[in-house]
């Protein structure tokens, strides 16, 4: 049923009861109660190009299955909350918005939001906001970290495929066809009821759901950390110089292309991944597992016997000197040009270091420093060097990762049956895989991260609010159940685990990426994953699927054939399968719609797709959407082309953005003079 705000009943809502709190529910220290139902707001914008500004002409509230109340202004949503807040006594209504840093951008200019009711992850990333003491926002997208389409499907609520052309100029007074009103009211509907199934999947209610997608895994993890010891945890917890030694030393995944492939369309390639990489190290790996301690004039021999004979963890701090590749055909120079500080007369791969005459500071760990020793000539001074004791991760933190592996393995591939698609089995599996990753999302999350408020001041909305690190990181280490150490640890690990399958592909390398290797031709693994299998059966990692197939973590799992490749660098590349079918990934760029534009372009100029994609190209539809912040429109109203004036509050214009494909001049001189090599395969 759809209505406006007036034909709304109040007295309805005044009679709902409130939602009881569990038993043991760490929220009873709070004062107010939540009303026992699901609500979800949206609102619908239209772009306007001459002013560079947005309005909204429409907005839906979604109440449980009573009704869905639309309004055209935000005068009739104003009388709205007004009423519902006088039958809203001494409790609160949770509102879920996919995407509430959209709708805050907007509702911020309406309403009045003190700094203390915003919760921001980020500067304009906005968790939950309250409203008037009574109107409690939430993010479902944080929450599901998927798009509504997704969690519906996932949640096995019926898909509403309905399209809405954005491109059409609407204002509060347009009319709207049949379709476009179902367009957006399913939103809000499909919404709820994608929350309702969840609630009730999970026995959760509106005190004890996540808050984030990575809630979940936090939940599980801490209930497992609770049945280790508490002094086991606060010996390891770092003091702000180790710290500061852990924060310099982290990285990401290894990710970037052969320069001797990079810019070159390739035949005949094929890719293996390391199967659930990030969590094989946390089930399989030694970790620092004792505090860290400073080593004072610790020399370059005591650092080696460190490492190598006392088998210790070590961070170390040092000034490289005369670095130069051991093998000029190494496909992937380890270090990175970030993690440096100082470097003269450096030569460079895309981001990483192919010589110096110096480098005044780097820091890692003793894998990096056994990595960049197999690799690199260089001489060096030790700066600071701490080392800790090595050992397995608690055995219950271990079994908690194995559960989601479990789970996750038993949807792979699941076909449809009498109650789901296979469509919607392989959302769960997705869903079970990011649980299972969020695993080291936990632990590798900065603990000294500075408070984003929500200021409303006139020079910025947002403000950063944080006492010193020092104080930052006392705080975290108050109430942190894992250790920043770990995370820093499962990425150096990581490294380790794909530098094997690097160096075993040797000159057949092309590009690499966290988890995976493509490569020319054919590499024989059976070798390496024979160890992986030795290594997976000792710790229990392993799962059988639903055809009884037994699945090893951090095994080299061969993906399918590759017919055609080409990379242009780090997160830059496109291929083509053995049905023809074009694939990319290019940072910024939609793959489903960048593919469309490159295969239309290359119609056009009877090429091959691949051929397309060179310096200069420009996805004009796939670079996604660029959103303009209008915190104090300058403009207050503006006459449109139908004579009317037109109020133009606080906004977000969504405008469609583009991205050209290039090349740094220095990665191209680079790539002129690897190409003259001749490889021998």
């Amino acid at each position: 049923m759809t209505i406006t705000y007036e034909d709304f009943d109040y007295e309805w809502l005044e009679t709902l009861p409130v939602q009881k709190r569990k038993k043991g529910n760490q929220s009873t220290s709070q004062k107010y109660y939540y009303k026992d139902i699901i609500t979800a707001f949206d609102i619908e914008t239209t772009y306007i190009e001459e002013i560079d500004q947005a309005v909204m002409y429409i907005w839906q509230w979604q109440f449980g299955d009573k009704c869905t109340v639309i309004g055209r202004t935000w005068y009739e949503l104003r009388l709205f909350m007004e009423e519902l807040k006088e039958r809203l006594v001494d409790c609160r209504l949770v509102v879920f918005v996919h995407n509430l840093s959209f709708e805050f951008q907007f509702l911020s200019g309406i309403f009045s939001f003190y700094p203390d009711d915003v919760f921001c992850m980020d500067s304009r990333k906005i968790l939950k906001a309250l409203c008037n003491d009574t109107f409690e926002f939430r993010c479902s997208y944080i929450q599901t970290n998927m798009s509504l389409r997704a969690f519906c499907e996932k949640m096995n609520v019926p898909a509403y495929k309905l399209k809405m052309n954005y491109k059409i100029r609407r204002y509060w007074y347009t009319e709207l066809t049949d379709k476009e009103l179902a367009y957006c009211i399913n939103d809000v509907r499909g919404l709820v009821q994608a929350i309702e199934a969840e609630l009730k999947r999970d026995n959760d209610n509106l005190y004890t759901i996540p808050l984030t997608s990575t809630g979940y895994a936090r939940r599980d993890a801490k209930r497992a950390m609770n049945t280790v010891s508490r002094t086991f945890i606060d010996k390891q917890k770092p003091t702000f110089e180790i710290y500061k030694l852990l924060r310099e030393a982290f990285r990401g995944g290894n990710t970037h292309a052969s320069r001797y492939y990079s810019n070159l369309i390739l035949e005949d390639l094929n890719s293996a991944d390391i199967a659930s990489s990030y969590p094989t190290e946390i089930c399989e790996s030694l970790f620092p597992v004792s505090n860290f301690q400073i080593k004072k004039n610790c020399t370059k021999e005591q650092l080696e016997d460190l490492i190598y004979k006392k088998k210790k963890a070590v961070l170390m701090r040092i000034s490289i000197t005369n670095l130069r590749l051991k093998d000029d055909l190494v496909p992937v120079p380890y270090i990175p040009t970030s993690k440096c500080r100082g470097i003269l007369y450096g030569a460079y791969d895309n981001g990483r270091i192919l010589s110096a005459d110096a480098i005044g500071e780097f820091t890692c760990t003793d894998i990096d420093y056994e990595i960049i020793k197999s690799q690199y000539d260089f001489d060096y001074e030790i700066i600071t060097v701490a080392s800790a004791r090595y050992g397995k991760l608690p055995l219950p933190l271990r079994q908690c990762v194995l559960e989601y592996y479990k789970n996750k393995t038993s949807l792979k591939d699941k076909d449809s049956d009498q109650e789901h698609t296979a469509e919607f089995y392989e959302l769960l599996y997705n869903k079970a895989k990011n649980l299972l990753n969020a695993q080291f999302g936990m632990m590798a999350q900065d603990p000294v991260k500075e408070t984003i408020k929500y200021v409303n001041k006139k020079d910025d909305l947002y403000k950063e609010e944080s006492d010193s690190p020092e104080k930052l990181l006392e705080e975290y280490n108050k109430r942190a159940f894992l250790v920043y150490q770990w995370g820093v640890w499962v990425t150096a690990r990581a490294r380790q685990h794909l530098q094997k399958g690097i160096d075993l592909c040797g000159n057949r390398f092309v590009y690499c990426d966290t988890d995976s290797c493509k490569y020319i031709g054919e590499v024989d693994w059976s070798g390496l994953n024979k160890e992986e299998i030795k290594k997976a059966k000792a710790a229990g990692a392993y799962a059988e699927d639903v055809k009884g197939k037994i699945h090893y973590m951090g095994v080299f799992e061969k993906e399918k054939h590759i017919q055609k490749f080409k990379t242009m660098g780090a997160k830059k590349y496109a291929w083509i399968d053995d049905d023809d079918k074009l694939h990319i990934t290019i940072a910024g760029v939609n793959k489903r719609i960048g593919a469309r534009e490159l295969q239309r372009a290359a119609r056009a100029q009877k090429k091959s797709p691949l051929e397309v994609m060179t310096e200069g190209f420009v996805f004009k539809y796939a670079g996604g959407l660029e959103a303009r912040y209008n915190d104090f429109p300058e403009i207050k109203e503006w006459i449109n082309e139908d004579g009317v004036p037109i109020r133009i509050t606080r906004n977000v214009a969504l405008v469609d953005n583009t991205k050209t494909l290039g090349l740094a001049a220095e990665y191209r001189e680079l790539l002129e003079i690897a190409h003259k090599y001749n490889i021998d395969l």
